[in-house]
């Protein structure tokens, strides 16, 4: 079948004592190919076979593994060998006798049929072929809010397992409510090549950032796989993995969808609606006539008018003079706390200033000036948000593309900073924290 391994063994039978050297190598067109282990060669040693009882001694040159890449017949090229026979003298060395003798091997013509199409899962990777097992692991299983584990998926077994593949949807990361998930990073195949067959495992690692407290659950994983043992499709599943996650104190709690609420607006609204309409009809009168009423004298005299005409500027006038004292001689509330989360900015990006030489505290210090910034500037709706749903606030309150692109690459490569492979040399965190300062002395963010 496409992607079966097959192992190809290269021996040579040698019957006269000479010097041997390969001067063609067998070709592998449309094979994947890797190196097997090939027993060492000891000339005094080497095992003998017979053919009509003639002996040879056998070389045994070369073992590959082999995975056809395409169905339909696949040549594997012959190899080509020489064979210099040496003159021994009856005084001094060997001499070379007559010209080097040219052999060469047949060439082997590979039947591969393609995989069934009966039972094919969807876009099935046609490398998935042989057995495997699979596994997940974590690092811990309890932690608290805003902390990262390290989350590994191993795949093992006899197959071609530097090309299988777990899916598109397992490339973009998996799907953990309640957590941030990144892509996973693929660690080079582990191979073993001393068997008979080739087998071998792989690592996929990645990080899961709890951002809501609670029980957490990381689902199980699968690899659709085709058994040409079987001849049939197999799946290898992992178990599923449960996270426990204690709540930060130091972080927002975790907003609602504000269903409830919207609800309750709703209601409030259709109440005041109905009574709305019924005050639209006047109660009806007792009598079929009414009151004789005598007219009073109107309140909006041509004197009064006139007074109230050119007192209201005047009166707006010592208003907007009042507001200007105000602001000059008492903050806000408002004012007083954009003026603290402006402080509280310039001491974290400052502290990361001081951190950028060794790296330590570094990308703690710039993403907590980066994500008090994004909610800041979001608003009171932006408290409590896991960073996707922030992001989509921002975006709708109309932040621009360019500038959101560069707050998420900056908050992920502080995630990947301190739960992943370190801080980084000085070059990246001095990039890092300059592009932070650009972004955050833009129109819009400076008093956010």
């Amino acid at each position: 079948y496409v992607g079966q391994q097959l192992v190809y063994e290269l021996q040579i039978w040698e019957r006269t004592s000479g010097n041997l050297s390969i001067s063609g190598a067998p070709t592998f067109k449309d094979f994947w190919s890797e190196d097997l282990d090939v027993p060492p060669n000891n000339r005094r040693n080497l095992p003998r076979k017979a053919i009509g009882n003639v002996p040879y001694r056998v070389h045994q040159t070369m073992r590959r593994a082999l995975f056809p890449q395409k169905a339909g017949t696949l040549v594997i090229g012959g190899a080509k060998v020489q064979l210099q026979e040496p003159v021994n003298l009856f005084f001094g060395p060997r001499q070379p006798g007559r010209p080097a003798q040219s052999y060469a091997g047949r060439n082997l013509a590979v039947e591969v049929k393609p995989l069934p199409a009966e039972g094919q899962p969807p876009d099935f990777p046609a490398n998935n072929v042989g057995s495997f097992t699979l596994e997940a692991a974590v690092d811990r299983e309890t932690l608290r809010q805003g902390e990262a584990v390290r989350l590994t998926v191993t795949i093992a077994g006899i197959g071609n397992v530097a090309l299988v593949s777990l899916g598109k949807a397992f490339d973009r990361g998996p799907t953990v409510p309640g957590a941030r998930t990144y892509e996973p990073k693929p660690e080079a195949p582990v191979l073993e090549t001393g068997g008979p067959r080739l087998t071998g495992s792989r690592r996929y690692t990645m990080l899961v950032v709890a951002e809501q407290s609670g029980t957490l659950h990381v689902p199980a994983f699968e690899l659709h796989y085709f058994d040409p043992e079987a001849a049939a499709y197999q799946v290898a599943k992992t178990e599923p993995i449960t996270l426990q996650v204690e709540a930060n104190p130091n972080l927002p709690a975790t907003a609602s969808d504000g269903t409830d609420g919207a609800k309750g607006v709703a209601q409030a609204d259709a109440a005041g609606e109905s009574k709305g309409d019924q005050e639209l009809l006047a109660a009806p009168l007792a009598g079929s006539t009414l009151d004789r009423v005598t007219p009073r004298e109107r309140w909006l005299s041509s004197g009064r008018w006139w007074a109230g005409t050119l007192t209201a500027p005047v009166l707006l006038g010592l208003g907007w003079l009042g507001s200007r004292l105000a602001d000059r001689l008492g903050p806000t509330e408002a004012a007083r706390a954009r003026a603290q989360r402006l402080t509280d900015r310039r001491r974290l990006l400052a502290e990361a200033e001081a951190a950028v030489s060794g790296g330590e505290g570094f990308h703690i210090k710039l993403a907590d000036a980066l994500q008090a910034a994004a909610v800041g500037r979001a608003g009171s709706e932006g408290v409590g948000l896991t960073r996707n749903r922030l992001m989509d606030l921002l975006a709708g309150q109309g932040v621009a593309t360019g500038e959101l692109e560069t707050l998420q690459e900056l908050l992920d490569a502080c995630d990947a900073a301190r739960f992943g492979a370190g801080a980084g040399d000085v070059e990246a965190r001095r990039s890092q924290l300059d592009r932070a300062r650009s972004l955050l002395a833009g129109k819009g963010w400076r008093d956010a």
